[in-house]
């Protein structure tokens, strides 16, 4: 039996159903796929997880998990509070293009404790989200009920020239957002067409990083640049791509299905179906769990050389799979990610020795606090 842990992390896809076409979508079939999570299966999931954990956070995905409407999540609630038997600390949020907020839905889900991302790619974002003022809408509804919303950007080739403008205009607006590059999941004319080459993502992404930290007005946390730094600092890593992710996350689909995230999987590395167990945690002891997590962990052997491995980990299971398979490293997310943190170190290296007055109104405010608390902590241990 695995070796479980107090705490899970739970994407649940009610609906593959979506009212948007993203360019890049990897729910293939989402506008013929209609089919809605049922209400019995819902308690199902409650049922069987809740009281196996101390912690337990549902992440709603989808499809668009807003066209599940007020009435499902209310019973999300009910369900909740029903099987909530040992005290389990239960926390909820979205992952929703926000086309579909309204104010009473808004105060709705912020009175209950919900938190919401979305997904917005700058100034090119009507080249592969669309409705980008029905998306910002719904952000300023959001705003306006006192609940902060960030934004993924995926970097593609549609907006790889366009950078420094997205940052200015995420800065203007106060949106926290982080940067996911394209992953090429097929070889049609489309995905050829967004498919970023290794040299020019990295020159297009140093040159932003170069232009974010030297803005004395920057206002807004940018990722993973944000992330980078803390890690150079203080060896730290946020990201579920910076760690194993396996045993602590699961995603659970509309018809029961379960795999490692809401990202597409084949179907090798799927966990089994809710409808069949008692307990959630007898997914870990599915087949399809221990091909990812074997084929994961020879992976990872393999990267234990490399010189960033402390900060990637072997990196995210699912870019693997696409990029040479999940037993598999070199991809563009190692290309990239080594040339971008030695680039990144090299610059904090020389800015945590300066005197913190001589970087005072010339770096990022974001980055001086860091490297201020830097230098405190070295100080302290002397």
């Amino acid at each position: 039996m695995f070796d479980y842990y107090d705490r899970i992390n739970i994407l649940m896809m009610p609906t593959d159903a979506c009212n948007m076409n993203c360019v890049y979508c990897y729910h293939e079939a989402h506008f013929s796929n209609t089919y809605k999570m049922t209400y019995d299966r819902l308690e199902h999931i409650m049922q069987i997880t809740i009281p196996h954990f101390h912690k337990v956070n549902f992440i709603w995905h989808g499809g668009e998990p807003l066209l599940m409407g007020k009435e499902f999540y209310q019973q999300v609630l009910y369900l909740e509070n029903l099987y909530n038997t040992n005290d389990c600390v239960i926390s909820n949020s979205f992952q929703s293009n926000l086309t579909l907020l309204t104010e009473e839905l808004a105060d709705f889900f912020v009175s209950n404790g919900f938190t919401f991302g979305t997904s917005f790619d700058g100034v090119e974002n009507d080249k592969t989200r669309h409705l980008s003022e029905r998306i910002l809408n719904g952000r300023e509804i959001l705003r306006q009920h006192n609940s902060k919303c960030g934004c993924i950007m995926v970097v593609s080739k549609a907006n790889i020239n366009t950078l420094i403008e997205s940052y200015q205009f995420f800065n203007e607006n106060n949106i926290d957002y982080k940067m996911n590059s394209y992953i090429k999941t097929d070889n049609t004319d489309l995905s050829r067409m967004l498919q970023l080459d290794a040299k020019e993502f990295v020159d297009k992404m140093i040159e932003l990083y170069d232009y974010w930290l030297k803005d004395v007005q920057c206002k807004v946390a940018v990722n993973p640049f944000m992330n980078v730094v803390k890690y150079i600092l203080f060896k730290q890593t946020f990201s579920c791509s910076q760690k194993s992710c396996l045993g602590k996350w699961l995603a659970i689909r509309s018809n029961g299905t379960i795999t490692n995230c809401n990202r597409f999987f084949f179907p090798q590395y799927e966990y089994g179906n809710v409808d069949d167990y008692s307990d959630i945690r007898e997914a870990f002891d599915s087949d399809g769990f221990k091909n990812i997590l074997s084929e994961s962990v020879e992976r990872r052997r393999k990267c234990m050389t490399c010189e960033i491995y402390d900060y990637c980990s072997g990196g995210c299971n699912n870019v693997a799979m696409f990029e040479n398979g999940i037993n598999n490293n070199g991809g563009f997310s190692c290309i990239t990610k080594r040339k971008m943190l030695d680039y990144i170190k090299q610059s904090i290296d020389d800015l945590k020795m300066k005197d913190i007055i001589e970087l005072e109104n010339e770096i990022n405010p974001k980055v001086l606090k860091l490297i201020i608390e830097y230098q405190e902590t070295e100080t302290s241990q002397c």
